[in-house]
Parts: C-alpha cells; sequence; structure tokens
C-alpha cells in the first residue's frame, strides 16, 4: 500500500518495509493522541565505513517518514486464538491485526472494549480523493472460519468503500467448518455509524455466511445478539446486517438505516437460503434503489424460516418488493413467515410475499404480537416496548453503558440504575416513521422521558464530556416532557443536549422537567427549543424542588405559560443554583424570568442571564420573575438584551449594559473564582463568561521531525517540542506486530529518550500526551 515498498525491502532486508505501511496508533482512553511509529535498528559495528552505512539508513528513515503520518498500524491482540486464550481485540490496532493476517481467520476472538473506528474512513487512499477504508475480515480466497465474541461492546464508524469488491463488511465472507449444528460464529457485537459499500454480498456485520453440509448432514452457525446502525450499499444480495446467508441461524438482532442496491436488498438480510432462519429479530432500516427488496429479507427460499420477527423501514422500489419479504423464490414453498408483521404506514407499501401487515397505530399495541412467541413478561423476557409509543426492540439491546438511541431510552427499564454514555447518541430516529418510536417528522411522540412522577428516575447517569443530539419530544398534552421527566435524589453529570426540540404542557424542560429530594444537575448544558402550554417550564429545569444546579447553562428559545425562566421555572424548598448561566430567549406570561421564572426559600450564586425576556402578564424581570424570599449572592443580567432593567431579587441581582456584562472585571469584583470555574475572551460565548469545563483542549500534535541515533551502544530519539504537550512516552515492541509496551528503560531530558540499545531490532513509538 506504499509506493516505496518495493524499494524499501531492497534497503532493509528484514521486511523492515511493514512498519512504514502501519505507522500510527491512537490507544483509547489514555488522553495519548496520534503518535508516529519509528524504526530503530541496533547494529553492531565497530568500523567507521559500517557506522556510515548505519546514518545512511537513519536519513533514508527520516526521509520516508512524511509518507506514514496518516497509516495504520497493527499490533497484535493479547491471546493466542485458542477457546482458552482467544484474541483478545481492544483497539482498532488489534482490529487491523486481524484483517491483514488471514492465517488467524480460523481462531477464537473476544472483543475486550469499545472500539471507534471512524479513522478507517482515511485508510488505503483510492487514487481518486477518496479512500477504501476498512479491508474486510475475510474473502473469497481466504474465508473467516473462526468465532467472534462481542461480549456486548460496539465498533463504531467502521468505513469501507470498496465498490468494485464482492463480500463486503465488518466480515467480508464468513463459513462454518464445524462438525456441530448451533454453534455461535459471531456474537453479542454492535456496529454503530457505519458505512459500508461493495459489490456483491455486502453487509454491515458480514458480507456472506453459510454453514457446512458433510455428506448430507448440515452443520449451521449462529448469529447471535448483533445489532447494526449502518448505511450500507451495494448491487446484489445486499443487507443491512447480512448480505447473503445460508444454512445460518440469525437470532436476537436488529439493523437501522438505510440498505442501497440493485437486487436483493434487505433490511436485516439481502437473500435467505437454504434451512435458514431468521429468529425473534427486527429491522428498521429503509430499503431503496433496486428490485426484489424487502424491510427484512428481500429473497427466502429452500426452507429458510422467519419466526417471530417484523420490519418498519420505507420499501422504495421496483418489481417484487414486499413490506417484510420481497419474493419466495422455492417452487414448493418450503419457507414460511411464522407470526411475523411489518408496518404498513412506515413502510409504504401494503404487499409482502409473507407476513401479516400491521398499521403504525397496531405495531405500539403488545396484544398485537402472540404471547406464544412474543416474550414481554416471565422470566425469559425476550422483548421490550412502552405500550402506545414505540415498536418492540430486543430486550438483550439493554446496557448500562450506553452506545446506541435504543439504548438511551431502554433507561426507562431501570430507572434506579446508574449509567454512562459512550459516546455521543444522535437522537434523528425521534423523528423517524420507521424507528422504534413511529413518530414522523415534527409529529406528536418521539422520545419518553425516563421518569414519571410515579416512578421517577433515582439513579445516575455520566455523560462523560458527550452530547445527545437532534432529541425530539412532542407530546402537547402530557406533563414532565423531557429528557427526564422527574428526578428523585438522582444525579446527571457532563452531559449536553443539542440541537433539542421539546413540547409538553407543565414541567417541560430541556433537560429534567422535575428535580425532587436533592436530585442534582453538574456540568450539563441545553440547546434547543421548547414549548409548553403549561406552567413551570425552565431551559434546564421545570421545577428545581429541595434540588440543585451547578456549573450549567442553557440556549436556545423558551415559550410557555408562566413560572417560567431561561435556566429554571420554579425554585423552592431549599433548592440551590450556582456558577451557571443563560443566553435562552423565553416568551411566557406571568413569573418570567431570563434566568428563574419564580424564586422561593433557595439559594442561587454566582449566576447570569443575557436571552430576550417578554411577558404578557405580571411579575416579569430580567434575572427573576419573582422572588417572595430566599437568598441570591453576584448575580446579573444584560438589561440591552433582555429588553428589561428591573429584576426581583432586590440589590444582589444587577442589571449592567452588555459592555460592562463582557468585561471580566464586572464578575471578578463580585468576588467570582476566575481561577478555576469561570473565564471570560472577546472571541468564545460572545465576550460574555463562559464555565472554564466549556474550554475544547487541543490533544498535543504528534512528536515532528524525529532523530534517531546510536552512539556508545545508546539509543537517542528526539524531537521538537509539542505545544501543549504535558510529557511524553515511549512504547517499544521487538516486532511490529506484537504488543508494544510502555519502555521505562530510557531517560527523558525535555523532548529527547536515552536508553540502552540491548537488542538486535527495536520499533518504538514515540508518543505526545496532554492533559485529561
Amino acid at each position: 500500500h506504499n509506493p516505496h515498498n518495493f524499494w524499501l525491502r531492497l534497503l532493509f532486508p528484514y521486511s523492515l518495509h511493514s512498519v512504514f505501511r502501519n505507522a500510527s496508533i491512537s490507544p483509547k482512553g489514555t488522553g495519548i493522541v496520534v503518535p508516529q511509529l519509528f524504526l530503530i535498528r541496533h547494529w553492531a559495528f565497530t568500523t567507521t565505513k559500517e557506522f556510515i552505512m548505519k546514518d545512511i539508513i537513519i536519513m533514508l528513515v527520516l526521509i520516508l517518514i512524511h509518507t506514514v503520518l496518516s497509516a495504520q498500524v497493527a499490533i497484535a491482540p493479547e491471546g493466542n486464538g485458542s477457546a482458552a486464550n482467544p484474541y483478545q481485540i481492544a483497539t482498532l490496532e488489534n482490529l487491523y491485526w486481524v484483517s491483514q493476517n488471514g492465517s488467524c481467520w480460523n481462531a477464537q476472538f473476544s472483543q475486550t472494549a469499545d472500539i471507534d473506528a471512524s479513522e478507517t474512513a482515511t485508510w488505503f487512499p483510492n487514487g481518486s480523493g477518496g479512500y477504501y477504508g476498512w479491508m474486510p475480515i475475510g474473502n473469497d480466497t481466504v474465508s473467516f472460519t473462526g468465532f467472534y465474541h462481542g461480549h456486548g461492546y460496539a465498533i463504531k464508524g467502521l468505513y469501507s468503500n470498496r465498490p468494485n469488491q464482492d463480500y463486503v463488511g465488518f466480515f467480508g465472507k464468513c463459513r462454518f467448518t464445524q462438525a456441530s449444528d448451533g454453534q455461535v460464529m459471531i456474537r453479542n457485537l454492535t456496529l454503530v455509524d457505519a458505512d459500508i459499500t461493495g459489490h456483491e454480498h455486502v453487509g454491515a456485520l458480514t458480507g456472506y455466511i453459510r454453514g457446512w453440509n458433510d455428506s448430507y448432514i448440515l452443520y449451521r452457525p449462529c448469529v447471535y445478539l448483533c445489532h447494526s446502525i449502518a448505511n450500507v450499499t451495494g448491487w446484489k444480495h445486499v443487507g443491512g446486517l447480512i448480505g447473503y446467508e445460508a444454512r445460518c441461524y440469525l437470532s436476537y438482532s436488529s439493523s437501522s438505516g438505510s440498505v442501497f442496491g440493485d437486487y436483493y436488498v434487505g433490511g436485516l438480510v439481502g437473500a435467505l437460503s437454504d434451512h435458514c432462519e431468521i429468529i425473534k429479530s427486527y429491522s428498521s432500516a429503509q430499503v431503496a434503489n433496486g428490485n426484489r427488496m424487502g424491510g427484512l429479507v428481500a429473497q427466502i427460499n429452500d426452507y429458510a424460516y422467519l419466526r417471530y420477527c417484523y420490519s418498519s423501514g420505507q420499501v422504495v422500489g421496483g418489481s417484487w418488493s414486499g413490506g417484510l419479504v420481497g419474493f419466495v423464490s422455492d417452487s414448493d414453498h418450503t419457507s414460511n413467515a411464522i407470526d411475523c408483521f411489518w408496518d404498513i404506514g412506515s413502510s409504504g407499501i401494503n404487499t409482502s410475499a409473507k407476513g401479516t401487515g400491521k398499521t403504525t397505530a397496531q405495531m405500539k399495541q403488545r396484544s398485537t404480537y402472540p404471547a406464544s412467541g412474543w416474550l414481554f413478561e416471565g422470566d425469559t423476557i425476550e422483548w421490550w416496548m412502552i405500550e402506545g409509543q414505540t415498536r418492540p426492540i430486543l430486550r438483550n439491546e439493554y446496557s448500562a453503558n450506553i452506545r446506541t438511541p435504543h439504548q438511551l431510552q431502554m433507561m426507562s427499564i431501570f430507572p434506579d440504575a446508574d449509567y454512562q454514555l459512550i459516546w455521543d447518541i444522535d437522537l434523528a430516529g425521534t423523528q423517524n416513521a420507521a424507528e422504534m418510536w413511529a413518530t414522523g417528522l415534527n409529529a406528536e411522540g418521539g422520545f419518553s422521558p425516563i421518569g414519571t412522577n410515579e416512578v421517577p428516575f433515582t439513579g445516575t447517569l455520566d455523560g462523560n464530556g458527550h452530547q445527545i443530539n437532534n432529541i425530539h419530544i412532542c407530546r402537547s398534552l402530557l406533563y414532565y416532557q423531557s429528557l427526564m421527566g422527574v428526578m428523585a435524589g438522582s444525579e446527571l453529570i457532563k452531559l449536553h443536549i443539542v440541537d433539542a426540540f421539546v413540547i409538553g404542557d407543565a414541567y417541560t424542560a430541556g433537560v429534567s422537567g422535575k428535580m425532587v429530594s436533592g436530585a442534582s444537575l453538574i456540568n450539563c448544558s441545553f440547546d434547543g427549543q421548547i414549548q409548553a402550554s403549561g406552567n413551570y417550564t425552565g431551559g434546564l429545569a421545570g421545577d428545581l424542588n429541595n434540588s440543585s444546579i451547578q456549573y450549567c447553562h442553557s440556549k436556545g428559545t423558551l415559550n410557555a405559560a408562566s413560572y417560567s425562566g431561561g435556566l429554571v421555572g420554579f425554585c423552592e424548598n431549599g433548592a440551590v443554583v450556582s456558577d451557571s448561566f443563560s443566553h435562552m430567549n423565553v416568551y411566557a406570561s406571568a413569573h418570567v424570568g431570563g434566568f428563574i421564572g419564580s424564586s422561593n426559600d433557595d439559594t442561587i450564586t454566582d449566576c447570569y442571564c443575557s436571552g430576550i425576556v417578554s411577558g404578557t402578564s405580571s411579575d416579569v424581570g430580567g434575572f427573576f420573575g419573582s422572588k417572595p424570599n430566599g437568598e441570591t449572592n453576584s448575580c446579573f443580567w444584560d438589561t440591552e438584551t433582555s429588553g428589561w432593567d428591573y429584576s426581583a431579587g432586590g440589590e444582589a441581582v444587577q442589571g449592567k449594559s452588555t459592555a460592562e456584562m463582557t468585561d471580566p472585571d464586572t464578575f471578578i469584583n463580585a468576588g467570582w473564582n476566575f481561577t478555576s470555574v469561570w473565564d471570560q475572551d472577546a472571541a468564545l460565548n460572545d465576550g460574555y463568561p463562559y464555565l472554564i469545563w466549556q474550554e475544547i483542549v487541543a490533544p498535543p500534535e504528534a512528536p515532528q521531525n524525529v532523530f534517531i541515533s546510536i552512539s556508545d551502544n545508546e539509543v537517542t530519539i528526539a524531537w521538537d517540542i509539542v505545544d501543549g504537550a504535558a510529557s511524553y512516552h515511549v512504547y517499544s515492541s521487538d516486532d511490529p506486530y506484537a504488543n508494544f509496551e510502555l519502555d521505562d528503560s530510557g531517560v527523558f531530558t525535555d523532548n529527547s529518550w536515552t536508553a540502552p540499545a540491548t537488542t538486535i531490532r527495536a520499533f518504538y513509538h514515540v508518543i505526545a500526551a496532554g492533559t485529561e
């Protein structure tokens, strides 16, 4: 893959060219970013001539560094691939090693961490300004015949753009060669935001999977607990999860996104053949552009069965297309679908070769699904839904580590548990009629709030600094419409809601409709639109009762009735709000404030607001609409942008001009903490103070101008000082495909590292590390 490979082989007789082909690594979760791989080879020279040769080789290495800065690196995973000690897949570099080593494709693999594969979008230039991306595991020459256990982890952003290649997906071609039936070949793995393009046999998980026929005895593998959120494109046998499936079981799996192709295009599987079964699975993927398409499967034949499945994705195409199944091609009709359904409304098609069509309303009713095969209750729950608000989704999708929109919604199952976001969550599907919420654009429905007045959310949600994007909530006649309906003694931290649209009645808000019993928001934000026909509406919280908000902010537009504020609608009973701000524009009637609508028996400290404030009745103010009692310390509002020179709250709340509000001395003189809490920059946040946690600290760049030398049996690696680097690290290995480990044998001197040269050859990663 490198134009220099040929002559590098001539220069380096020990296949050292492979180092240049695979040349950067980004260990996940360490704060260490984009290092470079450099080679240093120890030569035991004793003559002047030999030292000259060494220097020439080092110079050649330096000349070629520019060709490898964006290349991928292969690092062998721990383990040996046996059943007792499978390969441990923890990083993208481990995955790349697997894709490049066909000799291990009969082994066993165990994924041990979530993997961000988005950088595959820049792998392998195609010569036309684009990239081929991920190279599938398994091809027409060497199939994958091993076992892969995802352990519930996910791979995000996998990209493969190979329109002229067959067998494309995370796996390309899988064949089962075990003399036993029903072994799980691929299990418990989720692909998130995958983008896969191939020719024939194309799927997000695998393009092709086939069992084994030994003396007319079928040995069928299983694909189990696998899910995809993907855009998949191909020519023939194209599926949202699997392109072509023969002699195989697929169970408890799902797909969403889009699937485009010319022939045999299915939302979940393109073609299902030869004693295959799909069991308790579903698809909401859009299927379009071709002939012979199906919302779940395009084609079934030769004793292929569907059991307890459904599809809801739009089907747009030509002939032989169906809502659930496009067509059955066996002449004796040995294939069938048992208790399977498709949504006539969201699919846009009222015919199917197999299955039963239902309206969208029926698809959201549990009574539609026969209890004999659709288990919603008991000790073996397999499906979950919110009656009247969602279609069924698989209970096995639930996780306290939230990677998908479905998992975020499934927090409702256990509102007392502790959760965390693994990465950003895009909820655009809350306005997709085919998705689990069955809600069209700007229609009533959408995300169902977590926690009710009867069963509040009492756990924790750690956003880890991630965003929830494009949430749509629209229940104009219901209370407590927000991401969290009612919180009681619970905590949300480091969570940011962006591009949101929320409509409800009373107690409607951006983050939580009502907070009671010591609930708290810390380092959270909201940016979006809120509309409420009732009272107690706020940018973050509708009603803050004996609870707290700290280091938070809001932005957008709020239209509501009374007791409405840019950050909180109503504060009461010992509520505390500190070190927070609002840029929310507020339009309401009575008790309307740019920051808090009405505040009673609370403490508000070091806060400000700058949004427009508009009220049609009594008690309207720039900061507070009304404040019968409580404590306020060092708070401000912008009299020019708000349109108000009055606020309740007394002298502790001061109105300032925009010039004063963008002058740091206004806040510093009031005793605000500009050391660890607040900062101000004319180019940021429109010049107003912002919270230090909002600062996006760019990670340090990779070390540049690396120079390698050997002297007196010591290796020295030096590089230019890297701006923003808190420290440097060196990792080494005697094999570029083996595990690189932190090398503590050397000594750092500013921007160089010196260590004894004790091996015949060594490979090094030089890394600039920032602070968290």
